[in-house]
């Protein structure tokens, strides 16, 4: 069954504006909240070696694995994984293992934002 690529709604399902706007601000709250996370915890594994709570590899990978809602959203994950990059390259490690998900992450979002309707053109 084919969703909605700008709520990720069934079609069958309409929701009501409300939802619609609940909803967004929910997963912009959340991928805040993980990019706010990911720098925490590179601070701490900075100072501290042995990270005591969630790694920041972890917490990137969850947040690579999230779409992106919009393009402020898809810059984020972009600046997060040339910093990947370049510390691979640093290290003089393959990039491809690990870091080819976090690529296909955010092609899928360029893809899924690329095809996005806007409002005005929903009602055209």
């Amino acid at each position: 069954m084919p969703y909605d690529t700008s709520g990720h709604w069934p079609p069958n399902v309409t929701p009501l504006s409300h939802a619609k706007s609940s909803s967004a601000k929910a997963q912009r709250d959340t991928f805040d909240a993980f990019v706010s996370a990911i720098h925490a915890a590179r601070a701490r594994e900075l100072v501290d070696k042995y990270a005591h709570e969630k790694s920041s590899e972890e917490l990137l990978s969850r947040l690579m694995a999230m779409p992106a809602t919009d393009g402020d959203q898809l810059g984020v994950k972009l600046r997060l994984f040339s910093v990947e990059l370049a510390k691979e390259a640093e290290f003089g490690q393959n990039p491809d293992f690990r870091l080819i998900p976090y690529f296909a992450a955010i092609q899928r979002d360029c893809i899924r934002l690329s095809n996005a309707r806007l409002p005005d053109e929903a009602s055209a």
